[in-house]
């Protein structure tokens, strides 16, 4: 089981951050890794747009197994991952390498792409 803030989730899905516009997009996304901010340090471009590709599918349902203490899951249907939410993951993978290397904490604050990831893919693009 996948445990994730709704302050994280609420980042992801609003259309002034990530623009994943549905909770089945949301809950997508996050069973391929993206938890939390610190998770972007995880991946790269070429991970970040094979994305939609791997979304497309939906994950199988988990059956219980008392024995091997796993608990039961449900499937993840599959969704569709825009290019625009695409881009926009990519720039914030970019921004948490960088605060990263500055030891920089991330937060809702400097993770806002409108105010702040925007115009660091602007600056980082030169």
């Amino acid at each position: 089981m996948v445990i994730v803030t709704a302050a994280f989730k609420s980042w992801l899905k609003a259309s002034t951050n990530m623009k994943l516009f549905s909770d089945a997009s949301v809950n997508r996304v996050i069973h391929e890794g993206i938890t939390d901010f610190n998770y972007f340090i995880d991946f790269d471009k070429d991970t970040i747009q094979y994305l939609p590709k791997v979304c497309k599918e939906s994950i199988a349902a988990i059956p219980a197994d008392p024995v091997n203490n796993i608990t039961a899951e449900a499937e993840v249907p599959g969704v569709s991952v825009s290019f625009i939410t695409t881009q926009r993951l990519l720039v914030a993978c970019k921004a948490a390498k960088y605060y990263n290397s500055i030891n920089r904490g991330m937060i809702t604050g400097n993770m806002h792409y409108t105010n702040v990831l925007f115009n660091f893919m602007r600056h980082t693009r030169r």
